[in-house]
């Protein structure tokens, strides 16, 4: 079985063969994109209309004409299975990965999509395990020496769907009331976004569930720091409010029904702040799909 691993730097490779993709080549750029969209079809005006879009029409179909040359020559090369995962016709281009292929942003997304809208707290343990693997396999995130402009919107959408799951497992932790793990989940997300308020002030919390006033205090002098260095704004009257709290010793320091509202207001605020990002990605894809058919149907007539 041929490993790809598209998070980090690109790895493609088999037990018996290195993938013979040059780095940083569009051969390597055309099976990250085709894996990142695998088991559709693809015209192949769309693909050469994105991953050359500097080009002409002419001048892309022919860099994509050998561009998939090369990927097939490779594919061949490392193929275990004697099964073609590249299906290429005339007009349309399709990569069906099976058993001859495992990459590490297909057991990503499947994980996502296994907990989506699933309450940290209602995870079931072989899920929550799963997207644990999941978040550790994510590392320095999707392609990132590449900054083409598909890549960069893919990027963006795996850094979301990272944070939303860690968000998630800091709750599932917390729930089991495993302290220790909940802080680590959300230290790996302030990792990835360091003005991430509500995750400052859920640290701030937990910190001052295991007894550790002066770390929770602490926190929040992180928060207002990272918040005015990276968004020039001080922190919300919640944060603040909290901070006074736990300064003033008015929070409680158990697990008890007014911190499981808590965990549970959290996960719907985070829940409510991803859907709207992502309805605003939905749409900049939309209107890129639209202006790509607009500008084939110019270059047709």
């Amino acid at each position: 079985m041929l490993r790809v691993e598209l998070f980090g730097r690109f790895s493609a490779c088999s037990e018996e063969c290195r993938m013979p993709l040059r780095d940083g080549s569009k051969a390597q750029e055309l099976l990250a994109y085709l894996l990142l969209n695998a088991g559709r079809p693809h015209t192949r005006e769309i693909v050469a209309s994105v991953l050359w879009d500097q080009c002409s029409t002419v001048a892309s179909r022919a860099y994509l004409r050998k561009a998939l040359w090369q990927l097939r020559s490779a594919l061949e090369r490392c193929d275990e299975t004697s099964v073609p995962c590249l299906r290429v016709d005339s007009e349309w281009l399709q990569l069906c990965p099976g058993q001859a292929i495992w990459a590490d942003v297909s057991v990503f997304e499947q994980a996502y999509r296994e907990g989506r809208g699933v309450q940290g707290a209602y995870l079931e343990d072989g899920l929550a395990e799963a997207m644990e693997e999941a978040v550790e396999l994510y590392g320095e995130g999707l392609l990132p020496n590449r900054y083409e402009n598909w890549c960069l919107e893919e990027r963006e959408r795996f850094g979301h769907k990272y944070l939303a799951m860690r968000d998630q497992l800091m709750d599932y932790h917390l729930s089991r009331t495993r302290l220790e793990e909940a802080v680590e989940q959300g230290r790996q997300i302030l990792l990835c976004d360091n003005s991430h308020e509500r995750t400052h002030r859920r640290l701030m919390w937990l910190h001052h569930l295991r007894n550790d006033r002066t770390s929770a205090l602490r926190q929040y002098d992180l928060c207002t720091a990272a918040l005015k260095e990276e968004l020039d704004v001080d922190p919300s009257e919640a944060t603040s409010e909290l901070y006074e709290k736990i300064r003033d010793e008015k929070v409680p320091t158990s697990i008890d029904k007014r911190a499981s509202a808590m965990v549970a207001q959290s996960a719907t605020d985070s829940l409510r702040e991803f859907q709207v990002h992502l309805s605003g990605l939905q749409s900049s894809l939309a209107d890129m799909e639209r202006r790509l058919k607009s500008l084939l149907l110019e270059l047709k007539t």
